[in-house]
């Protein structure tokens, strides 16, 4: 009987236990969560989000059609492919190295029933830029210039590439408008 231990909690030590089990597994969803967004600042960019009403002064200034691919390339939480495939009903890819956000993108498509979207985890240079219509990008031109031989390589004719809040200087003759938010102002270039 050495050996035969029988546990006898009242309620509240229970509860207690419980509390610390839920603190702790909330500490750690913090901590991986935290490790995964500087992981993603020093990947690309850090994950801030662009608003609805500066994405519809975006894609009003260029001719959007159903029958298009749209790529966001370190799409943080999805809200911007989301957008695009639910008003316009185009195709939609979003590309982030950040797991947690990718998750959360592929939640809210789910749950919004978007079916011809699809996110991927993965470092943004090995995205295959080939079959979009579409890119977005909103990165730190540092990593916007490790993009310059990718870009110029795999973007097809007629391609639009938006880049928010930076000018990508090796795309300058391709440049077709600016567009002034609220923030940054955004670049949209036809690729011809």
């Amino acid at each position: 009987m050495l050996f035969n231990y029988t546990i006898h909690m009242s309620l509240n030590e229970a509860a207690y236990v419980a509390l610390i089990v839920i603190e702790l597994l909330i500490l750690m969803s913090t901590a991986a969560y935290s490790v995964f967004l500087v992981y993603s600042w020093l990947k690309g960019a850090p994950f801030v989000g662009t608003e609805s009403k500066e994405l519809d002064d975006i894609f009003s200034s260029i001719p959007i059609t159903a029958d298009m691919t749209f790529l966001d390339i370190g799409c943080g939480d999805g809200r911007v492919v989301i957008n695009a495939v639910k008003k316009y009903k185009v195709s939609g890819v979003g590309v982030d190295i950040n797991p947690i956000l990718i998750w959360s993108a592929r939640l809210s498509a789910s749950w919004q029933k978007l079916h011809n979207i699809k996110f991927y985890i993965s470092d943004i240079e090995r995205a295959n830029f080939s079959k979009a219509d579409i890119i977005y990008i909103y990165l730190f031109p540092k990593f916007i210039g490790k993009l310059s031989k990718k870009i110029q390589n795999e973007v097809h004719h007629g391609s639009y590439i938006i880049s928010h809040a930076f000018k990508i200087d090796y795309l300058e003759k391709y440049l077709l408008k600016t567009v002034k938010g609220k923030k940054f102002k955004t670049y949209i270039y036809l690729f011809t």
